[in-house]
């Protein structure tokens, strides 16, 4: 299947693979029984990316993946071509909040769930000023930022 992404780049996916883990764009494809290119607002490298980690896990589950996260050590959750996904991505890149973008756009739940992951694990055994400091953010540290990440996070990880 063709699509034409948001930089007009014409980009061919797996269609069996965004089938297995996308009920939306499973809705999408039955509606759109056409030979035509599909217009999707998504980056073409990052749709490539996702494309590319679909194909990898069209034999396997997505991993169960435990709320609250034990510990920082994905091995140990994960299965290698999550782990592997998830390492290829740089920590300070807006790569992943892309990924995180697109996976909601095409409704890939488990893709949503381990960008979120990806990020929550920076978190661990961190206030959120010791991960402001540690990754050497220039954000202004409040009480209210506080109280954000506190209710955003306060499932997925242990404090």
């Amino acid at each position: 299947m063709q699509v034409r992404t948001i930089d007009n780049q014409i980009v061919t996916i797996n269609i069996e693979a965004f089938l297995k883990y996308s009920e939306l764009f499973r809705f999408v494809y039955e509606c759109e029984q056409t030979n035509d290119v599909i217009d999707m607002e998504i980056q073409s490298g990052i749709l490539l990316k996702i494309d590319q980690f679909l194909t990898q896990m069209l034999p396997e589950n997505p991993s169960v993946i435990p709320k609250p996260i034990p510990s920082t050590d994905l091995d140990s959750f994960l299965n290698p071509i999550e782990s592997n996904f998830i390492k290829s991505l740089q920590i300070y890149n807006i790569e992943r909040q892309l990924i995180r973008k697109a996976a909601d756009y095409l409704g890939i739940d488990m893709l949503i769930n381990l960008m979120q992951v990806s990020f929550a694990i920076l978190f661990i055994g961190l206030t959120p000023q010791q991960f402001i400091e540690k990754y050497q953010l220039k954000v202004n540290y409040t009480q209210e930022l506080q109280n954000n990440v506190d209710q955003i996070f306060e499932k997925i990880i242990i404090h």
